[in-house]
């Protein structure tokens, strides 16, 4: 399955370059693409990509920036930053007058004028947009694991169309010196449209200059934050409604009385499960991801059959992450807070995936009020999560009894 876009863009010419540009004064939007993980700066929404049609134009490569963040900290920490260190970093900057300005805003960072410069550029708005995507683009490595239960897809488009060719049935005896009988390969056209998903943050001048903290900044985290959160809420959510649900053997957290010994083993309830459904159809899935939420977890892996009597007791890890599941070989763990108590979802990512997180562009925009000095931001996200093979996918409840919080 692969998106089609309906629209294909080719090189720009220097005439198209300019015309852009003058264009983009009164109507300039700013776009991360998440195929190339570009800035790019457009005259109009990119519904099909970011092609000529709608005047799109490279400006910035938070890759690059991410990158140079990395080298000055580590020459920091070695003692080896130099001016020569410095002038050998490649430039995230495509546009020229965009670089510019940025470096006249950096310089009003120096003299301890951290505080009332604030990362709020006076001379160029699409600086601070820039700034934006180059925070938003070091904090996805901090992502909320709930979109690892789906393959991630990311589109330049906001409107797709999968061509989802279903499996053959009737397979049939033939007898010597014959064939077997015609059967018409069956597909069906799936039409997806993204979801727009936004968060607006105002901060005053009065916030900037009395608050120690840096509100922008801060301000822009939790955007970062809040936009991952949303995706793994989606994906389990869309996962809980459509995948079919089975009930567990027995509770994975059960003992036999005054022993050390569990009364089910959870491979056993896993490998029940799947043989008969996501390995065992004729769909072609494999199991190769388990979610679940952090307590499951840690009672998923305190099982005796798991870590053995005498093994000690794995530690308990609360923080949302992916690792390999044990017991499971090849197998990994995706650990998320969104999932529930009690269930275990069990899915194919990556050979006949259940499901698909579309990652579309991410819009940043600003306002100043120059009346009250106050700034508005807007982050704007285009992403949906969507089953696509229920068949590869399946939810196993009543594995623990849920622990009320505190």
């Amino acid at each position: 399955m692969v998106p089609t876009s309906r629209i294909t863009g080719g090189k720009r010419s220097m005439t198209s370059i300019i015309e852009t540009k003058l264009k983009r004064n009164a109507t300039e939007q700013i776009w991360l693409n998440p195929v190339d993980h570009m800035v790019y700066s457009t005259v109009y929404q990119p519904d099909h990509g970011f092609t000529n049609e709608v005047g799109a134009y490279a400006i910035y490569d938070p890759a690059i920036a991410s990158h140079n963040r990395g080298v000055i900290q580590k020459a920091s920490i070695d003692g080896t930053l130099n001016q020569n260190v410095v002038d050998g970093l490649a430039t995230p900057y495509k546009d020229p007058e965009l670089e510019q300005a940025s470096i006249t805003y950096d310089s009003l960072l120096q003299n301890n004028r951290v505080k009332e410069a604030a990362m709020l550029s006076t001379e160029n708005r699409a600086v601070d947009v820039v700034k934006i995507f180059e925070r938003l683009y070091g904090l996805k490595d901090r992502n909320y694991a709930g979109v690892e239960l789906f393959e991630r897809v990311p589109t330049e488009e906001l409107v797709l169309n999968f061509d989802k060719v279903k499996k053959q049935n009737g397979m049939e005896e033939i007898p010597e010196n014959t064939l077997p009988r015609n059967k018409e390969i069956e597909y069906e056209r799936v039409t997806l449209n993204t979801k727009k998903f936004g968060l607006m943050a105002r901060v005053t001048d009065e916030a900037i200059r009395r608050n120690v903290h840096n509100p922008f900044q801060d301000s822009i985290t939790t955007a970062s934050t809040k936009l991952m959160q949303r995706k793994s809420f989606d994906v389990i959510t869309e996962a809980v409604a459509e995948i079919t649900t089975v009930a567990a053997l027995d509770d994975w957290e059960g003992f036999v009385f005054d022993t050390d010994r569990s009364v089910v083993d959870p491979t056993k309830d896993i490998m029940r499960v799947i043989n008969s459904t996501i390995e065992g159809t004729n769909v072609g899935g494999k199991f190769n991801t388990i979610g679940m939420n952090a307590i499951t977890a840690k009672i998923y892996e305190n099982n005796s059959f798991l870590r053995g009597i005498i093994e000690p007791t794995p530690s308990f890890i609360p923080a949302p992450g992916t690792r390999p599941a044990r017991a499971l070989p090849g197998v990994t763990l995706v650990q998320d807070q969104f999932i529930q108590q009690g269930i275990a979802i069990l899915t194919d990512n990556g050979v006949e995936s259940c499901g698909i997180m579309l990652e579309g562009p991410t819009r940043v925009a600003s306002k100043t009020d120059e009346l009250t000095g106050t700034q508005t931001y807007v982050t704007m996200s285009h992403h949906l999560a969507r089953v696509i093979n229920p068949d590869t996918g399946r939810i196993i409840t009543d594995v623990q009894v849920p622990i009320a919080p505190a």
